[in-house]
């Protein structure tokens, strides 16, 4: 039997529990900004964690493939939780090719100073 319930009432329910238990019943991400509203980050963060969370770039909806980078801007605070990852992931289109263990230094797409993106390949995570 299935029971409706109102929008109030399925948020205060998912308080109570982490991203990931959420995700396997409901994974739009309205649900998932609503449940990322607390913390009071932007919302390209929060789309950004929404994209990492499922395999895609921090910046755009391209699939991460076999060869990715992590931005490791100090600008990038989440709170920590073991759900999210505590840098962005992206995908090489939206920095640049990086061979594994390498590093370049690069502008920061959230905050605009200079970051060190790293290279990883999906075996990293």
């Amino acid at each position: 039997m299935n029971y409706l319930i109102n929008n109030d009432t399925y948020i205060h329910v998912c308080k109570f529990l982490n991203y990931h238990e959420i995700s396997k019943f409901d994974k739009s991400r309205n649900t998932f900004c609503k449940f990322m509203s607390e913390h009071k980050l932007s919302n390209k963060v929060i789309y950004g964690l929404y994209n990492n969370y499922y395999k895609k770039c921090f910046y755009c909806p391209n699939d991460l493939s076999n060869n990715c980078n992590i931005n490791l801007c100090s600008c990038f605070n989440i709170p920590e939780n073991n759900t999210f990852s505590s840098y962005p992931y992206t995908c090489i289109d939206c920095t640049s090719y990086i061979n594994r263990g390498n590093q370049i230094k690069k502008i920061c797409k959230l905050c605009g100073q200079h970051s060190i993106h790293l290279g990883i390949s999906f075996l990293s995570f």
